[in-house]
């Protein structure tokens, strides 16, 4: 547990130790994505499609040693607690007969999803929301509201209900020393609010023209 409260190490865009870089972004945009991991704050990635952005996750965790990152595609019929948390309501009624004890509790029938593991384990990952364009406004206020505070709520258990049982409860927080490396991307299909993008360190990818950068 030592090891996650250490800061994340500098990135740079220079690759994973002495091998060969597999991503090259330009020093500049390297230093935007550094001061949004430093300072804890979402980073929101637009570009078109094909020009790097989800590759960028894959880079920084690379370059930061942390494992894959937890990718999660956004698609338009998608809810913000899809993310966090999966309820099987249709097992917890077969079990009001067979178990109806085990059925009294909505926590026996919660599974949490990795985004939302990550965020209450604290983990040391990269959190990748890709076309968040894609999802309706409510979505993406809703998301970046939890995201930012590294908490939700678990809607299908009662706010009267207090404490936890089988490790989940109605509010969930992180309880780990570390804090994920929240990351969006857009194909900018769709504006996004202004509240949304005032909340995120913002970067725009674009398909290198200079001649080094093609060589490298």
């Amino acid at each position: 547990m030592t090891d996650d409260v250490r800061p994340y190490s500098d990135f740079t865009g220079s690759g994973a130790g002495d091998g060969p870089r597999n991503y090259i972004i330009d020093p500049q945009d390297a230093l935007v994505v550094d001061l949004a991991i430093k300072l804890g704050r979402p980073l929101l990635v637009e570009g078109e499609a094909g020009c790097g952005k989800s590759s960028l996750a894959d880079a920084i965790a690379a370059e930061l040693g942390l494992g894959d990152p937890v990718i999660v595609p956004i698609r338009s019929s998608s809810r913000s607690n899809d993310l966090f948390y999966r309820y099987d309501g249709l097992v917890r009624l077969q079990d009001r007969d067979a178990d109806p004890e085990k059925a009294r509790k909505a926590q026996n029938y919660i599974t949490l999803e990795p985004v939302g593991k990550a965020i209450v384990e604290g983990q040391r990952k990269v959190i990748l929301i890709d076309e968040i364009d894609k999802a309706d406004m409510d979505f993406q206020n809703d998301l970046l509201f939890a995201l930012e505070r590294f908490e939700f709520v678990i809607d299908d258990i009662p706010a009267s209900e207090t404490g936890k049982v089988n490790g989940v409860a109605h509010r969930m927080r992180r309880e780990g020393p570390a804090k994920p490396i929240i990351m969006f991307t857009s194909n900018q299909e769709k504006l996004l609010p202004k509240p949304f993008l005032r909340r995120c360190f913002y970067l725009e990818l674009k398909f290198p023209t200079d001649p080094d950068r093609l060589e490298e």
